[in-house]
């Protein structure tokens, strides 16, 4: 890792590049040596090591722990100090890539900082007496915005367009995955319409308090969402006011492929069912509750489960191919549960996951199922739900807030 001293004194200033605390650059010390005010002829530092100011940055590597950099660069009791630091911010979510910077005089660290994002910053400053921790944030505001976007190549990069982060990004997307399956049904020219609070620090938005409003549209169709403050608290529903979630989901794939272009290592097709492109290993889940029927090896179909979820119709679904089971017969599971992995196991190509449904145990098209809804609010409840639903949907078609506020 290349990392940079800085030698100071009165006007002169020079940067060498390092690389394993050598000097690299044979150009750059004949330099260095033409400088009689910093070195003498033999090309020695004429600085003490007190002048000696050295800045390093360290890029946060796998494996790394924020104690574990902390006691890297000399901290006296870095898991105390880590502590301290921890009531500032989640110090478990630092990630690979991320950088401190360290101050150094003679070869001894006096000052550690970190950024943990754009409007907050640590400073650990290491004196004789005890390490000290510094924390500043820049004020955080709340605003109403307005977002519309286009979803020419991938739902991630339309979002981050726009300036949402990874985990605004991930609850969009969940709030479709009963209706839309971004793995197969996503298609280029889809747009999102989206009413919500941002959290602005030095104007630039941070993260998202509140989403009031959704709309996706993609291929033809129009799903639209609204915050509505019910009985058993805020709820998103639908334009007729049920809620958001279905007894059955859309995908029985545990992730969101949100970043894969269009048509990108997918396989769909109706051949008694559907195949799922995924790698080996990723989880399964149940698209709906339900008592497991079968679960172990069933020849072509390999390790196979089989779900029966009777208590939404005569309705059952199976998942195959897989590469571990992780359920057993007879065993009661809740939409979500991981049933197994998906791998090649039967007669198969490769890893991928084949699932089936069945409606009075004939096979039909998943996707193309009519699958029950959740009750929607109570009647009198309703006007209210309608009210404020109107008003959110001409501010998503008018791209402006209402002078009045939002519901």
């Amino acid at each position: 890792m290349a990392l940079t001293f800085v030698l100071g004194w009165e006007s002169h200033a020079l940067w060498i590049s390092l690389d394993s605390n050598k000097v690299t650059t044979e150009k750059m010390a004949t330099e260095a040596q033409d400088d009689t005010g910093v070195f003498s002829e033999d090309g020695q530092s004429m600085l003490s090591e007190e002048e000696t100011e050295v800045i390093l940055s360290y890029q946060i590597k796998p494996g790394d722990t924020f104690s574990s950099v902390l006691e890297r660069y000399g901290v006296r009791f870095p898991i105390k100090t880590s502590r301290e630091c921890a009531e500032h911010f989640d110090i478990s979510k630092i990630r690979e890539g991320q950088s401190f910077v360290i101050e150094q005089h003679g070869g001894i660290t006096k000052q550690i900082e970190f950024a943990p994002n754009s409007y907050q910053q640590l400073i650990i400053r290491l004196e004789p007496e005890a390490d000290v921790v510094e924390f500043t944030e820049a004020p955080i505001t709340t605003k109403s915005e307005v977002l519309s976007l286009d979803i020419t190549s991938t739902f991630w990069e339309a979002c981050t367009a726009v300036g949402l982060g990874p985990q605004t990004i991930i609850q969009l997307a969940k709030s479709f995955e009963h209706h839309v399956d971004f793995a197969t049904e996503l298609q280029a020219g889809a747009s999102l319409d989206a009413v919500i609070d941002g959290n602005f620090a030095n104007d630039t938005r941070v993260s998202v308090e509140k989403v009031h409003a959704l709309r996706l549209k993609n291929a033809g169709k129009s799903y639209s969402f609204f915050r509505f403050a019910t009985k058993d608290g805020d709820k998103m529903l639908d334009m007729d006011g049920r809620t958001i979630g279905r007894p059955f989901l859309r995908s029985p794939l545990e992730y969101i492929r949100i970043t894969s272009q269009f048509g990108v290592k997918r396989k769909t097709g109706y051949h008694g069912g559907i195949d799922f492109g995924a790698p080996t290993g990723t989880p399964v889940r149940a698209v709906a509750d339900g008592i497991v029927t079968w679960a172990k090896w069933n020849g072509n179909y390999g390790n196979h489960v089989k779900v029966k979820h009777d208590k939404y119709g005569p309705y059952e679904t199976s998942y195959s191919h897989l590469s571990k089971i992780k359920v057993k017969k007879g065993q009661r599971i809740k939409q979500g549960t991981i049933v197994g992995l998906v791998g090649s196991t039967g007669r198969s190509t490769g890893p991928h996951l084949h699932y089936e449904m069945k409606i009075k145990g004939k096979r039909v098209h998943p996707l193309k199922q009519d699958l029950p809804y959740m009750d929607p609010i109570s009647a009198a409840q309703k006007p209210a739900f309608m009210a404020a639903r109107d008003i959110l949907i001409e501010v998503m078609d008018s791209q402006s807030l209402p002078e009045t506020g939002l519901p």
